[in-house]
């Protein structure tokens, strides 16, 4: 029996006979093809695990370069041995605020006599009493309580700052509080 070309070229396309299997349905090219799909995600998984490692190598680096100048004083510190309380808190402070400068930044002296920087921004909330005030609100002279998370240029970034009223007694103030009253 004579078969058209027509019919012979239907059998090569059909999936029962053996010359009519397609390409991509080959268990081996199938196994390649999943490897290959299988390192392209290990790799992109491990260059992320490298993004995540540099940054946190990045802040740390930048954090502690600047961390004994904004939390201990340009003076002393560790290498004149450890004094009491020369392990600050980095995610918060108290004290009497010194300046306010036009650059959202306050600079408060706490209750060992070391200068402390906050950064302020659009998200930090300062309280006085019950009302929520502007930062703009900070003046020399105020007893204030930080609590904010330590930034990149060691410094206080700031997201709550309650400013504590005069005729509380403050036990956070510096011995000898010499407080500048100018404003940057």
């Amino acid at each position: 029996m004579e078969t058209s070309p027509l019919t012979h070229h239907d059998d090569l396309h059909n999936e029962s006979t053996p010359q009519g299997r397609h390409f991509f349905h080959s268990k081996t090219i199938a196994w390649v093809f999943f490897s290959v799909v299988g390192i392209i995600i290990a790799l992109i998984i491990f260059w992320v695990g490298m993004l995540v490692g540099f940054r946190k190598a990045s802040f740390s680096y930048e954090w502690g370069s600047g961390y004994y100048e904004n939390f201990v004083g340009p003076h002393g510190g560790m290498r004149h041995g450890a004094p009491s309380g020369a392990f600050m808190d980095a995610h918060g402070a108290a004290g009497v605020v010194m300046t306010v400068t036009a650059s959202s930044s306050v600079v408060i002296q706490g209750r060992d006599g070391n200068e402390k920087i906050i950064a302020l921004d659009a998200h930090t909330i300062v309280r006085q009493g019950d009302a929520t005030v502007a930062s703009t609100a900070l003046q020399a002279g105020d007893h204030v309580v930080v609590i904010g998370s330590p930034n990149q240029s060691g410094q206080i970034a700031a997201r709550f700052i309650r400013v504590v009223p005069a005729s509380v007694p403050f036990p956070f103030a510096p011995a000898s509080s010499t407080v500048s009253s100018t404003q940057q």
